[in-house]
């Protein structure tokens, strides 16, 4: 049983540090490829 409390202890370490991991994170569809979006392009 100690066992499991630690692995969950551990788990919830996890969980807390993968959310502020993807806080950083820019996931906007324009800023993930790096280029403008399409409508937002020169003319050539």
């Amino acid at each position: 049983m100690s066992v499991g409390a630690i692995l969950m202890s551990l788990s919830t370490v996890v969980v807390a540090l993968n959310a502020q991991l993807l806080r950083r994170l820019d996931l906007r569809p324009d800023t993930i490829s790096g280029q403008a979006p399409a409508n937002k392009r020169e003319p050539t």
